[in-house]
């Protein structure tokens, strides 16, 4: 049995394909990165790598010096260049985990024809789910209908049509399928992990910083819900306490942060090598989104020891305990956001507990890589089996 894996990018499997080539027959891993990002860098023999660069930069020039208004479609016809060298380039396997959303429509079709089993890889939330709540969003801002080209959006959904198993990230990106009507059986849920060499509290030496800080990250537009926490902020005008806000600017983001300006900082970019101390030194993380399949940023907040506030909406809910290592609000709570921030301002103690037990649970309930790895490795060999065998032991 060999398994051969496909990504329009790198995603996760930048840190996860070498722990996950140890633990199942990897015969090839197709990708789109920088050119330096090679087989050695991942941890792989240099016949399992396919890293086809050309479109990432063809991608990145056109995003650049000539914005589109709307990015998808060319997304998408940069993604059809990749899916063509990915066939030029075409090595048989018994199963394929491809991850969809970026296009990998082609392939699963040549792969299914070949009689291989296709399990699909989501690392976002199933289109309809995600356009669902999106639009009612918009509306309620008075900005109309995210408008998705019928091309992207059909063939997105003529992905997860092709996939005869789904590995999703997380319970609300897979009820979110489930509601969509594909096969509750056929989905299966896998975290991903932390890098806990990187992400850790801060050490005895090191000294926090004397602010009540609570940090947000993310891009900065309504998917986040950062108008929310800023809402609430106004309300609580806390002393010797800051917002911080990190992430680059969506369209509609100026309108969203112009009524609050004074009130917070802003970061537009932070470098991932020091995301770390910017966490450890925050006193809460707070992620009030209306969507997000997991939100990788709130496992590495906790690693570093914050407690976090989020949605029920945010795929990383799932590793929350509700008034352990944190709190799980309904969206758009601005009460809430509000009242459970002051209570960890004000709650010294609970504040502290909450902090030590988000730092153990990141470590011990969600792990490293190499625990996502295993995860991804158990649900693939029970998604690679016959669908009669696959229910019985594909945990859900």
């Amino acid at each position: 049995m060999t398994v051969n894996v496909a990504v329009n990018g790198l995603h996760l499997y930048q840190h996860v394909i070498a722990p996950l080539a140890g633990l199942v027959p990897l015969g090839r891993f197709y990708y789109a990165h920088r050119r330096s990002t090679t087989a050695a860098r991942l941890g792989l023999a240099a016949e399992q790598a396919r890293n086809f660069w050309f479109k990432e930069y063809l991608l990145n020039a056109h995003l650049r010096w000539l914005p589109p208004r709307d990015s998808s479609c060319w997304h998408t016809r940069y993604g059809d260049i990749w899916q063509a060298q990915v066939l030029r380039d075409w090595q048989p396997a018994d199963h394929w985990l491809m991850v969809i959303g970026e296009l990998a429509d082609r392939l699963m079709a040549r792969a299914r024809a070949e009689g291989a089993r296709v399990i699909g890889h989501a690392v976002t939330s199933h289109p309809n789910a995600f356009a669902r709540l999106i639009n009612e969003e918009r509306d309620r801002l008075g900005l109309g209908h995210l408008v998705d080209p019928v091309r992207v959006g059909t063939r997105r959904l003529a992905e997860i049509e092709q996939a005869d198993h789904m590995l999703v990230m997380s319970d609300f990106a897979r009820r979110g399928f489930i509601e969509a009507g594909f096969p509750g059986d056929r989905v299966s849920v896998a975290h991903p992990g932390i890098d806990l060499s990187r992400f850790h509290p801060l050490r005895p030496d090191e000294r926090p910083d004397p602010l009540f800080r609570i940090v947000c990250v993310g891009q900065i537009g309504l998917r986040k819900g950062q108008h929310y926490l800023l809402e609430a902020w106004r309300r609580l005008r806390l002393p010797n306490a800051e917002l911080l806000l990190v992430g680059g600017l969506a369209r509609e983001a100026p309108a969203i942060l112009a009524p609050y300006e004074g009130l917070f900082r802003h970061i537009p970019h932070i470098p991932n090598h020091q995301l770390r101390d910017m966490l450890a030194r925050a006193s809460l993380f707070v992620l009030p989104t209306i969507e997000d399949g997991f939100a990788q940023v709130v496992a590495e907040a906790q690693a570093c020891g914050l407690p976090v506030i989020t949605t029920h909406h945010a795929g990383a809910a799932d590793l929350i305990e509700s008034g352990v290592t944190g709190y799980v609000l309904p969206p758009r709570d601005i009460n809430g956001l509000a009242d459970h921030i002051r209570l960890l301002y004000e709650g010294a103690n609970q504040h502290r507990h909450m902090a030590a037990a988000a730092a153990h649970t990141a470590r011990g309930r969600i792990g490293g890589w190499m625990d996502c790895a295993q995860r991804m490795a158990t649900l693939l060999g029970a998604a690679s089996l016959p669908q009669e065998a696959a229910h019985a032991t594909a945990p859900h």
